[in-house]
């Protein structure tokens, strides 16, 4: 599944791989605040479901609450720079973080 063709699907795939992780590493994750949500939702993703799944399976690791810790910008650091070398070839990087600073 390509995610960026699909944004109104993303809540699914996070809630499932939160509570996959959660339960592989023994925590226990009861919410996913809606503002990372909704910038999960607006982010391009240049990748597949398995950058999704990566994301998610990372913040959980980082989680010390019954609260999914996703920071954004830490998060989207890498996928940023994932996407910054994926689009470099149709404009310069800083054009690109300017376009997606401005819509999130």
């Amino acid at each position: 599944m390509q995610v960026r063709e699909r944004p109104e699907d993303v809540p699914l795939p996070v809630r499932y791989f939160s509570q996959k992780y959660a339960r592989r590493m023994q925590k226990q994750i009861e919410s996913i605040p809606a503002a990372a949500m909704r910038k999960l939702t607006r982010w391009h993703w240049p990748g597949n479901v398995r950058e999704l799944q990566n994301l998610v399976e990372r913040a959980v690791i980082l989680t010390r609450s019954s609260t999914l810790a996703i920071s954004v910008a830490r998060t989207f650091g890498i996928a940023i720079s994932i996407a910054f070398i994926v689009s470099s070839r149709k404009r310069p990087a800083h054009e690109s973080m300017n376009t997606w600073v401005e819509s999130v």
